[in-house]
């Protein structure tokens, strides 16, 4: 499974949540892995004009919400403060890779699904990283606008990554951002791979 960047905010929905009818399942992924994984699409996405700053300058965009999908703390926040409508559901990316047949079943149930285990092996198989990313109808490596010689779209999936381009100090920062900015939420993000 995989999840996209933010984009859409609860208001821009046409308000789902008084019918009641539309079902919606949001994937969070914790933000230090998204910050990379952003950075890697702008360098190798023409429509967003193929950034070619440093890290540290792209790091400190995402923090200050200069990016496309805008500032990703209270687009989250926004978010989370839905958590209980009974036509949403939370999950994270990181228990999509933990154990993606726990997430599968959740969904499932959320969607009124009684599947068989054949069925959810099956979803499981096709839904992982790998295959999504040899999949033509999944996988947007052929978009015009994205430069796979830079970076293709499905670059690596891994929870924790982050910490191979964050220095201490940046760390330090990021981290103080997301108590200020999350704290007394209560949301629960994995920021690195569990033993």
């Amino acid at each position: 499974m995989t999840c996209r960047d933010h984009g859409f905010l609860p208001t821009q929905l046409q308000n789902p949540f008084k019918n009641n009818q539309a079902k919606i399942i949001f994937i969070l992924r914790n933000p230090k892995d998204i910050a990379v994984s952003a950075y890697h699409f702008y360098k190798s996405n023409e429509a967003l004009g193929k950034f070619t700053g440093p890290w540290e300058e792209f790091l400190q965009m995402f923090m200050a919400g200069n990016v496309v999908y805008g500032n990703w703390f209270d687009y989250v926040v926004e978010w989370w403060e839905h958590r209980h409508e009974d036509n949403t559901l939370f999950l994270t990316y990181e228990d999509t890779k933990y154990d993606p047949m726990a997430t599968i079943v959740k969904i499932a149930n959320f969607c009124g699904k009684d599947l068989s285990p054949e069925i959810l092996e099956r979803i499981a198989q096709y839904t992982s990283f790998h295959k999504m990313k040899e999949n033509l109808a999944t996988n947007f490596d052929l978009i015009p606008t994205i430069d796979t010689t830079i970076s293709p779209f499905y670059r690596r999936g891994e929870v924790g990554n982050w910490k191979e381009y964050f220095t201490t100090e940046q760390n330090q920062l990021f981290d103080t951002v997301y108590l200020e900015k999350m704290s007394g939420l209560g949301l629960d993000l994995k920021f690195e791979t569990e033993s």
